[in-house]
């Protein structure tokens, strides 16, 4: 009877491993809960610590049907010219590459960059001289901009 009692003792004990295990494991790869969620810095859908929207330069912003012929989704194109309130040459100093951009500007200051796909990034420093502007945004990246 005392060896029955025992070998019952054991498979609870392993099935109650099994149950913990498997919670610790669901909290581990489901993102631990509200309290990692609100301390992530970024939010999906938001590209912008600060957050808010984009501001629209012109009420009739061009919309673009879907190519189903390429990957790019071009229906969440952004046109330059139509968010922010300037357009500029905008080169990231890690990459190296170079874009027309449209900008959140009040002329001595970059205050937001946006992105053809619908993101922006805020920028925590620019400081801008005759129409150069060396700003950071808020991911740490460098950026020189040309008007």
């Amino acid at each position: 009877m005392e060896e029955r009692n025992y070998k019952y003792n054991q498979g609870n004990a392993a099935v109650w491993f099994l149950i913990i295990a498997g919670i610790a494991l669901f909290s581990i790869f489901s993102g631990g809960g509200e309290e990692m969620i609100e301390s992530e810095a970024y939010f999906k859908g938001n590209m912008s610590n600060v957050g808010g929207s984009p501001s629209y330069r012109y009420e009739d912003t061009p919309s673009y049907a879907d190519d189903p012929y390429t990957t790019n989704d071009e229906s969440n194109d952004q046109p330059v010219g139509f968010y922010g309130t300037d357009t500029m040459n905008a080169c990231n100093q890690s990459s190296g590459n170079c874009y027309d951009l449209d900008v959140d500007s009040d002329g001595e200051n970059v205050e937001r960059i946006y992105f053809p796909k619908g993101g922006w990034v805020d920028v925590n420093s620019s400081a801008c001289e005759d129409g150069y502007c060396n700003v950071e945004d808020e991911n740490g990246t460098e950026w020189e901009l040309e008007y």
